[in-house]
């Protein structure tokens, strides 16, 4: 996923998991996200996913990307 802002002109590129990060995040609590990237079938520890969508989020705060809550 690409994101263009033009207020500031700089372009985002997320990988897959942060596109839908970014996706649900609007209406989506980080622990309905978690679950969410479960259900796809990774393999991995929920608390281990919880923690990786609540640094993904704040990282979409810090670049702007999106608003902090």
């Amino acid at each position: 996923m690409i994101l263009f802002d033009p207020d500031s002109g700089k372009t985002h590129v997320l990988n897959a998991t942060a596109g839908k990060i970014y996706r649900l995040c609007t209406n989506t609590a980080p622990e309905g996200i978690a679950l969410s990237i479960l259900e796809e079938g990774m393999d991995v520890d929920k608390e281990v996913i919880l923690e990786d969508v609540c640094d993904t989020i704040q990282n979409f705060v810090e670049l702007k990307i999106i608003a902090a809550i």
